[in-house]
């Protein structure tokens, strides 16, 4: 009679977890459509900004810029940004992640590197392993706060002094809403895909620019 009152409990959590668990896979793939319809918008905007700047790039090959073509010293003070999710039962989403970050940064090299950390379970692993100094975290990563967020940590890189010689992004890359793929993306130093340059001067009219190159070139550095 124990056993099967026991049993009776057991399925009744199991039910109850499978209903919580569902409402936040309902949650989830909200959220998830939401970010995919901003997805366009903003992959238009950056491929416009881009082809912009390639454009006028072309037009002044001697520009430089401090921030996104750091001088090469003997000191190298390289910036880690280290995205995970905000909350758990996300299959291998984080552990993925941590062992792609852990495999392509060796310890030596997490020591030196100042760190941004987002997302609750990215804080909770920072906890737990060195990783170099943590200059700020974010805790919650909710919708509303992405915009914020990136503007804060632009800041950040922009006003840095002296400059950072590197900043490097750990992500997951979406593939399908089940599947991600850990990524590695090099913001600083900015390279310029010299294919994408050839087709950014011989598409399109020539622009008319007001100021000078390298003053419009300064503006979008900062965008």
């Amino acid at each position: 009679m124990a056993q099967l009152i026991q049993m009776r409990q057991r399925i009744k959590a199991i039910e109850t977890i499978k209903k919580m668990t569902h409402a936040m896979r309902l949650i989830s793939m909200s959220t998830h459509a939401r970010l995919k319809n901003m997805q366009v918008p903003l992959q238009d905007y950056m491929e416009a900004t881009t082809t912009i700047f390639n454009k006028i790039k072309s037009r002044t090959p001697q520009w430089q810029h401090p921030v996104i073509y750091p001088i090469k010293t003997q000191e190298s003070k390289p910036l880690i940004i280290l995205i995970g999710s905000q909350k758990g039962l996300c299959g291998n989403f984080n552990y993925a992640l941590f062992k792609f970050f852990e495999k392509k940064v060796p310890q030596p090299q997490r020591d030196e590197a100042h760190t941004i950390i987002i997302g609750k379970k990215a804080v909770d692993y920072s906890k737990e392993k060195k990783i170099g100094t943590i200059v700020k975290t974010y805790n919650e990563c909710k919708l509303s706060m992405l915009l914020p967020i990136a503007q804060e940590i632009t800041n950040h890189i922009m006003r840095n002094d002296p400059p950072y010689t590197s900043v490097t992004i750990f992500s997951n890359l979406f593939k399908t809403f089940f599947i991600q793929l850990p990524q590695r993306f090099t913001l600083i130093p900015f390279q310029q895909e010299e294919n994408k340059i050839g087709k950014a001067v011989e598409t399109g009219e020539d622009y008319v620019w007001e100021q000078e190159p390298s003053i419009v070139l300064d503006t979008l550095a900062h965008l």
